[in-house]
């Protein structure tokens, strides 16, 4: 008789058990972990909304605020109903804003209203705004307040008071990093102080060649200027310094697709076959990092027909800082005062705001184009009535540029130095200072009246000429009697032609211009050996108005300033 065994085989069998989301381990098993900031949140919209109703508030804070309590984060009646009773007997019990023990603090707003503060700072931040913690933090409050969280804030029963370092860390979640706004660089040159003394030299013939006086001496600039105060750093997005793209090409077959070499052209060649090559008019993929505007052939022809007698010099490059009068004493006066008046402009429009029985809450500054536009106006005229008020200010700005030292006495002489025709002319100046020293004063009185009344009647028989008519053009008959010639009014394009120092530096040829020596003094040997005997006419106007040591070597360089033109 067989027996049969039978052997039960234990096969293991995969059972598939529904898990749930992780939750916070505690004494009490796996459930859900809430901060102190979403406990007073349930609490308080069930004591005002709910009248005390559970259920009710839990069903609205799931609807309404599905990112924060939601099936992975739900709320239980028996739990909800527990914060309620404590919340009844200490109303302070969750408004501490204490840290979950075993856990790291949370975000003090609930998901949806972290949303609705986070999309605030993003839309700013691509806006192209300056933003800061600061600038951030009213737009914040308002959306909130305008999504219906305005009883989380702090004043209207909440705690969230939307702190600088709150906003600080929530943009460093956001990737973004706060940054200086960015400027031209300027490199001061190692050779800067030769430089200044070039140009100082530079000014001095100029102003002594053509008697300018320093009030016709105009430094032009421009300059930005924020009416509404602004701090100079910004939120920016962080670059991501692990990102890297490849490119890869590989080469498919030997005939190259149609598609690509659409856009060149064919030449022929001299085995007459064809080739492809690229366009040879193609467009260069860069841009110029700066524009030179002022440096244009354009805007010097255009500065000189609408300014007639003008001689234009630009400030040696990377230098403005330490020679330009704008630069070292003028610019941040006037922004001051432009900002001053702004604000006097802003307190008014409060107060009549106010006056209007308008809430301060509720008072807005209307700062739209056309509400600004007809004010920068008058900011600017009030700062510059300021300025010019206050003279000691511009004269120290001139002084830091050292360009007030180019009417100097000694600084005009070291100009002359660099000049053969201006040496020699001081020289003769030098020995009749020496030799009229010795005259009576009341002699040399008469002859400061006879030279006077000379240049009146020489005035006058010019005006004669010229037909009465400032700046006509006639022919007239020389004083040699040999031809015509037309007589220029003051000022006009074709002196100015002959009597500017230099053709005006490009870019490109500034600093081989700063590390000569002064190249205008230089040039200006035959400036007035062309107009012949006109120079004898513009002799009297020369150096009139101011100290040229004696009223005898006035004469003297009036009756002989052509004759070192021509020697020149």
């Amino acid at each position: 008789m067989m027996r049969w065994r039978l052997r039960w085989w234990r096969w293991p069998l995969a059972i598939t058990v529904a898990t749930t989301t992780p939750k916070s381990t505690g004494p009490r098993g796996m459930y859900a972990r809430f901060s102190n900031d979403e406990k007073r949140m349930v609490v308080e919209f069930i004591r005002e909304r709910c009248a005390d109703s559970v259920a009710m508030g839990i069903n609205f804070m799931h609807r309404d605020h599905s990112g924060t309590f939601n099936s992975e984060h739900p709320l239980k009646e028996s739990t909800v109903s527990g914060w309620l009773a404590k919340y009844k007997e200490n109303p302070t019990i969750f408004g501490a804003g204490v840290a979950t023990p075993g856990r790291g603090r949370k975000a003090s707003l609930p998901n949806d209203a972290f949303a609705v503060a986070k999309a605030v700072i993003m839309e700013m931040v691509l806006s192209g705004l300056n933003v800061t913690s600061g600038t951030l933090h009213e737009p914040i409050i308002e959306r909130l307040r305008e999504a219906g969280y305005a009883y989380l804030l702090a004043g209207s029963g909440g705690t969230f008071t939307c702190s600088r370092a709150w906003i600080r860390k929530v943009c460093k979640g956001l990737h973004l990093s706060n940054r200086a706004a960015t400027s031209a660089a300027q490199k001061l040159p190692a050779d800067w102080e030769d430089i200044a003394r070039l140009f100082l030299l530079q000014i001095a013939y100029l102003a002594f060649k053509h008697a300018i006086p320093k009030a016709l001496v105009v430094n032009a600039d421009q300059t930005g200027c924020n009416i509404v105060p602004v701090s100079k750093r910004t939120y920016g997005r962080t670059p991501d310094s692990d990102s890297s793209a490849r490119i890869g090409c590989r080469r498919l077959s030997r005939g190259a697709n149609r598609v690509q070499l659409r856009g060149l052209r064919k030449e022929g060649i001299s085995t007459g076959s064809r080739t492809r090559n690229l366009l040879s008019g193609m467009v260069a993929h860069f841009h110029a990092q700066s524009k030179t505007v002022h440096l244009s052939e354009a805007f010097q022809a255009h500065l000189k027909c609408k300014c007639p007698g003008i001689l234009l010099k630009y400030v040696p490059a990377n230098c403005t800082s330490k020679l330009q009068p704008a630069d070292t004493g003028l610019q941040k006066p006037l922004k001051d005062a432009i900002r001053n008046e702004a604000s006097k402009a802003f307190r008014w429009q409060l107060e009549s705001q106010f006056n209007s029985s308008v809430a301060p809450q509720d008072a807005v500054l209307n700062l739209h184009t056309s509400a600004m536009k007809p004010l920068v106006c008058s900011f600017i005229l009030a700062a510059w009535l300021y300025l010019i008020s206050q003279p000691q200010i511009v004269l120290h700005a001139w002084d830091s540029a050292t360009l007030s030292k180019a009417w100097d006495q000694d600084t005009i002489d070291q100009a002359a130095r660099k000049h053969p025709m201006l040496e020699r002319v001081l020289e003769h100046v030098t020995e009749l200072d020496a030799k009229f020293s010795m005259l009576p004063a009341d002699k040399v009185e008469a002859m400061r009246a006879a030279m006077a009344a000379k240049r009146a009647a020489k005035l006058n028989e010019q005006a004669k000429r010229q037909g009465g008519v400032k700046g006509g053009r006639t022919k007239q008959g020389n004083k040699h009697g040999r031809g015509t010639k037309r007589a220029e009014p003051e000022g006009s394009n074709e002196e100015m032609e002959h009597e500017e120092d230099e053709p005006e530096p490009s870019s490109s040829e500034e600093e081989s211009e700063e590390s000569e020596a002064p190249s205008d003094c230089e040039d200006e040997g035959d400036v007035d050996g062309d107009k012949g005997e006109e120079s004898e006419d513009e002799g009297m106007d020369f150096r009139s108005d101011m100290d040229f040591r004696s009223s005898a070597a006035l004469e003297w360089w009036t009756t002989n300033s052509s004759r070192f033109s021509r020697r020149s």
